[in-house]
C-alpha cells in the first residue's frame, strides 16, 4: 500500500454540512470545483458514501445548464478506471450529481504533501491515466486534460481517474499534446 499524505481532507463547514438534500445526507465538504462545491455524503437509499457535486440555482441558468449537461455527459462514460456518476438531480434550490466516493488523494495532494511514490505506482499511474484517455479518444467524448489533480490515489494504492469529461472542454488539448503532458507526470 502506499502511504497517501492529505487523505480525506476535509474543509470548513458551510450550510449545507449536516443537512439532507434530496437522499444525500452531507458529511462534510472537501472542495470546491468551478461551478460549486463538493462534499462527501451517504447516499442514504442505497447506504453508500458517495462524493456529491453541487450547484446553486442562484449561479444563474446558464450555468445549471452547463452543470447538469456536464452530468450527463459523465454519467454515459463506461470506463473502469474512472469514477461513475451515479444520479443528478434537482432539491432545494440545488442541482446536485453524485459519484463514487474514493479515500485517498489526487497525485498532485500526494507530491504537494512530500508523498515519495514507489516506481509500480508511478507506472500504475500513467497506465491508468492513458488507458481512459484512449477511451475517451476512441469514443469522441470531449474531456479536461488529464492534471495530477485529475489522477487519485486511493488508500490502498490503487489508482483512479477523476471523470473528466466534459460536454465542451475549455482549453481542450489535442491527442499529442495530452501525451506530452501525461508524460510529464
Amino acid at each position: 500500500t502506499v502511504p497517501v499524505a492529505g487523505s480525506d481532507i476535509e474543509l470548513p463547514p458551510d450550510e449545507l454540512v449536516g443537512k439532507s438534500l434530496a437522499n444525500y445526507q452531507i458529511e462534510a465538504k472537501i472542495g470546491e470545483s468551478s461551478t460549486g462545491s463538493i462534499y462527501r455524503a451517504m447516499q442514504t437509499n442505497m447506504g453508500r458514501k458517495v462524493r456529491l457535486y453541487t450547484l446553486a440555482d442562484s449561479k444563474g441558468e446558464e450555468a445549471v445548464k452547463n452543470f447538469m449537461a456536464n452530468a450527463s455527459v459523465k454519467a454515459n462514460v463506461r470506463q473502469a478506471s474512472m469514477l461513475p456518476v451515479y444520479e443528478a438531480g434537482k432539491a432545494d434550490g440545488y442541482h446536485y450529481y453524485s459519484c463514487e466516493h474514493f479515500s485517498g488523494a489526487t497525485l498532485a495532494q500526494a507530491l504537494d504533501a512530500g508523498t515519495l511514490l514507489d516506481e509500480k505506482t508511478v507506472f500504475s499511474a500513467a497506465k491508468t491515466a492513458a488507458a481512459a484517455l484512449a477511451y475517451l479518444w476512441e469514443n469522441q467524448i470531449p474531456h479536461s486534460p488529464v492534471s495530477a489533480n485529475s489522477i487519485l490515489i486511493t488508500r490502498n494504492g490503487t489508482i483512479r481517474l477523476a471523470n473528466i469529461a466534459v460536454v465542451d472542454p475549455e482549453n481542450g488539448k489535442t491527442q499529442g499534446e495530452e501525451a506530452i503532458i501525461l508524460a510529464s507526470l
